[in-house]
């Protein structure tokens, strides 16, 4: 493989996990939706996505394990087929789906952490420092169309046939069957050793470029975990249509699109500190039009200037962390153990971000309140300019040798 390059194993994990995202971004974009309709509670629809990111990080432990024994495409998977089964129940039960929820949460945080728990280590192994970058850029070019396509497509259905839920469900069952079938040409991939946490819990708790790479991830859940969701159904709540919401989808991964592949483009690893600083204080004041008025306009312009910043912070992050687990033969070695930490420092940020959100809803519900909770949680990820300028300040990052794989 040339230098900077993708070779075939990395393009097929590309078209796999684009399969994955469709699938999920043609249906799951309009889960909050469908139980919205049939229960009108803001506090019951934050529970079912914090038990969603409650068994995301408990999964990635059992699936590391896996991983560790088995193979990783194991695990990516059985997170698909677990998907599938979401959504074949959320079919079955139709309107009595809501009376479920909190279970289905679960069930699609398990098959969401069986998915991801192989797919980056799966991306650790087939990337490499010289075409991280290209490969988040690519990846989230192609994360972008079909993040944009599919709720459109999606959007439209529900807006104009019957059984619009029943036939986008069924079609994303055919689309979790395909990204199956393709995983079958990606290489086995087998670690050595077992499954233990010790050295990467060592490498946690001292002050260590691995300790400051967590706390940005933690802070980057606090970020997540309420916009996961509360911008999608916000849009639906202000305009009562699911095409309306397909629209907005539409209108920020195109943008989202165009910002990914011109940052994979422009993005150098020595730019990356500078990138985060000016994509964290760009989203942030990217909320500010939500202060004039909570609508579809000023929602869309949000969630357009946030498409165009995102990707600043989010591939600096992600490359320098998987940077970090090649930077030394021992992490390279737990690879898996890594990776599970990573998740699960994501993913308490985020059930700390749901849980806050919850509290505060329970106070006051009115719409007014919901520009400062979206300001609080862009803001809180000022804090990763600290620990992220800690890595960087590192002379060990700069001069060690990064293993490749």
């Amino acid at each position: 493989m040339k230098q900077g390059m993708l070779d075939r194993q990395a393009k097929l994990l590309l078209a796999m996990h684009t399969l994955y995202i469709t699938s999920m971004a043609l249906s799951n974009t309009f889960v909050n939706v469908y139980f919205w309709k049939m229960k009108k509670d803001y506090i019951a629809i934050s529970l079912y996505n914090l038990l969603s990111f409650v068994a995301i990080p408990l999964t990635f432990w059992v699936a590391g394990y896996i991983a560790k024994r088995l193979d990783r495409v194991y695990s990516i998977r059985t997170g698909i087929v677990i998907a599938g089964l979401f959504f074949s129940i959320v079919l079955l039960l139709g309107e009595r789906a809501h009376e479920f929820m909190y279970g289905l949460g679960a069930l699609l945080g398990v098959g969401s952490g069986f998915y991801w728990l192989g797919y980056n280590v799966m991306y650790f192994e087939i990337t490499n420092r010289e075409n991280r970058d290209l490969f988040n850029g690519t990846n989230g070019l192609l994360n972008s169309t079909a993040g944009m396509a599919a709720p459109f497509f999606a959007g439209w259905l529900l807006s104009n046939v019957i059984n619009g839920y029943t036939l986008i469900f069924s079609l994303s069952l055919t689309i979790f069957a395909a990204a199956v079938l393709l995983s079958f040409f990606i290489h086995s991939r087998q670690s050595r050793g077992q499954f233990t946490m010790r050295k990467v819990w060592q490498d946690t708790i001292q002050e260590t470029d691995w300790y400051y790479s967590m706390l940005t991830h933690f802070f980057l859940g606090l970020r997540e975990g309420v916009l996961l969701f509360l911008i999608n159904l916000l849009v639906y709540v202000v305009s009562a249509k699911e095409f309306s919401l397909g629209i907005y989808v539409l209108a920020t991964s195109g943008t989202s699109l165009v910002a990914f592949y011109l940052a994979g483009k422009w993005m150098k690893p020595h730019m990356r500190q500078r990138s985060i600083l000016i994509g964290i204080v760009m989203s942030s004041i990217a909320v500010l039009p939500l202060f004039i008025g909570l609508n579809f306009g000023t929602l869309i312009v949000y969630g357009i200037l946030s498409s165009v910043f995102f990707p600043l912070f989010n591939i600096p992050i992600v490359s320098t962390t998987f940077d970090l687990i090649g930077s030394d033969p021992a992490r390279v070695e737990h690879r898996v153990e890594y990776i599970v930490f990573r998740e699960t420092f994501l993913n308490a940020g985020r059930i700390l971000s749901v849980s806050a959100f919850i509290g505060v809803v329970a106070l006051n519900d009115e719409p007014a309140i919901f520009p400062y909770i979206l300001l609080a949680v862009n803001a809180v990820m000022l804090l990763s300019v600290y620990t992220m300028g800690r890595i960087y300040g590192q002379e060990g990052y700069k001069t060690r040798k990064r293993a490749k794989i």
